[in-house]
């Protein structure tokens, strides 16, 4: 697994020493001067940026900047690994995928006729779902009703993440 965070700055924007020492060491956070005055050439550059993280993975990821950007955050989590019960990749679909009311854009979906370990939290609006992997992990998906992703969200702050790790219990 490869985590890591790039902040595209505004040229002529610098940070403070201290912060960037942090973000560098604590978040290995990549800083990157970022031309925002051009929109075209700034979402290309962080869309390389990110393919190049992602090991190509991720291509289009910026469509939503604004125009009046001066820094954009971007964490990312590259996953490796096996599923302990295998995809079919011939069951894999492009299918559109909700980012926001107004944006949806299409991804691979994978499926598979099979027992998962899901389960419901009302109080959240979401789905958990826990998928083993292959090298002794689980892999957590967080599946919110349509429209309440920024409920979601800030719940999952408040909340002790423990609780969606714990393994469900039979039924």
């Amino acid at each position: 697994m490869d985590t890591g965070s790039m902040l595209f700055l505004g040229q002529g924007r610098n940070p403070r020493r201290k912060f960037a020492q942090r973000a560098r060491s604590l978040y290995r956070t990549e800083i990157l001067a970022t031309s925002f005055k051009n929109y075209r050439v700034a979402r290309h550059h962080m869309d390389l940026a990110m393919e190049k993280k992602t090991g190509g993975k991720i291509k289009t990821f910026f469509e939503g900047m604004k125009m009046h950007s001066v820094l954009i955050l971007a964490n990312y989590i590259f996953f490796k690994g096996k599923w302990k019960y295998r995809f079919d990749p011939k069951d894999t679909r492009i299918m559109p995928f909700s980012v926001s009311k107004e944006l949806s854009v299409p991804v691979p979906m994978m499926q598979r006729l099979g027992w998962f370990q899901l389960q419901y939290f009302r109080h959240l609006h979401s789905h958990a779902l826990q998928v083993p992997c292959v090298c002794n992990t689980t892999a957590l998906f967080i599946l919110p009703e349509k429209g309440t992703v920024a409920q979601v969200d800030e719940a999952l702050m408040k909340d002790n993440l423990d609780k969606w790790t714990e393994p469900f219990p039979l039924k």
